[in-house]
């Protein structure tokens, strides 16, 4: 693994995101980094019984912050101004969490679905522009990023967003 990686997977449905974001979450804490889950409650909730099945003692990790829990919905409101993200949100919302989680652990792995929240209520360009920021943001803290989207969002007479999408990952995961 390199220090950072940003990948993506296109899913068809809800049980292989869990499962996906599950193995994703369970190799980060094995690995001894932190683990943040950007996720719908219903998603994150699943994870979360997962890693409790796999043998992670959750409530540990989240008092010494090596596992965090962030809701997709919430996050979302709180980064746009007028549809738009704003960058000193960002820096003030999501870097600090960040920020928390290397200074106590080497690294750190993100999941997140609010991009695809975003294709799937149509909003193409601001899935983009939330990439974009992403990759701003692992750049200089060694973040293993982990995307999903869910096939049904992906829009079938449109290849450039497909395409866009793509070009910001290093790697896209069948």
């Amino acid at each position: 693994m390199t220090d950072r990686e940003h990948f993506v997977q296109f899913h068809d449905g809800d049980a292989t995101l869990v499962d996906s974001a599950t193995r994703f979450a369970s190799r980060g804490l094995r690995s001894g980094a932190a683990c943040i889950v950007v996720a719908t409650q219903e998603h994150r909730t699943e994870i979360e019984a997962g890693l409790r099945a796999n043998g992670f003692n959750l409530d540990d990790a989240i008092r010494q912050g090596q596992y965090v829990s962030l809701d997709a919905p919430s996050l979302l409101a709180q980064l746009r101004v007028g549809g738009a993200f704003d960058l000193s949100k960002v820096e003030k919302i999501v870097w600090p969490v960040i920020a928390q989680a290397r200074s106590r652990y080497p690294r750190v792995y993100a999941f997140g679905e609010m991009v695809s929240l975003l294709l799937e209520a149509g909003e193409h360009e601001a899935a983009i522009e939330l990439e974009q920021l992403w990759d701003r943001v692992a750049e200089p803290n060694q973040l293993s990023l982990f995307c999903a989207y869910h096939r049904r969002a992906l829009p079938v007479d449109d290849c450039e967003i497909i395409e866009r999408i793509c070009a910001h990952h290093s790697q896209v995961v069948p």
